[in-house]
């Protein structure tokens, strides 16, 4: 054997560094891969839970939520938060994992000094009225 045919066949340390860092790369990228798919997966899950939640509502009580406060129905496939009676906050409703199927309704927590909209205001600003099962109703438009 001559000395070229062993330099030609010999792997050099720089060489087995940079082959291993590229295994380890790959290995890397196919763990970021996996782990992004499982994030997607687990997304999907919860969002499908979510729209079946939001299904069984409408089913049960029709494509309406009410906010009391202003007396105002908001549509659930349309808006998920609305603006506040008192012209800071906002009124969310939304169903909580882990608390059950029933929509929860919930403020944020701004501190205000502005007098809050009456409810004749509010449906002025906000709303229209509708027929809904032969009740007249406000129903909330958007800004």
């Amino acid at each position: 054997m001559n000395i070229q045919n062993i330099l030609k066949n010999h792997k050099w340390s720089d060489q087995i560094i940079h082959e291993e860092e590229n295994e380890r790369d790959e290995e890397d990228r196919k763990y970021r891969e996996r782990q992004n798919k499982l994030r997607q997966e687990e997304r999907d899950k919860k969002q499908k839970e979510y729209q079946n939640k939001i299904d069984a509502f409408i089913q049960k009580n029709g494509p309406y939520w009410h906010y009391a406060e202003a007396d105002t129905y908001v549509e659930l496939n349309k808006y998920s938060a609305v603006p506040c009676i008192d012209r800071a906050n906002q009124v969310r409703a939304c169903f909580m994992f882990g608390v059950g199927d029933e929509l929860q309704i919930m403020h944020t927590l701004v501190g205000v000094h502005k007098e809050p909209y009456t409810v004749g205001e509010y449906h002025d600003t906000f709303c229209d009225k509708k027929n809904h099962n032969g009740k007249e109703i406000w129903v909330y438009r958007g800004r």
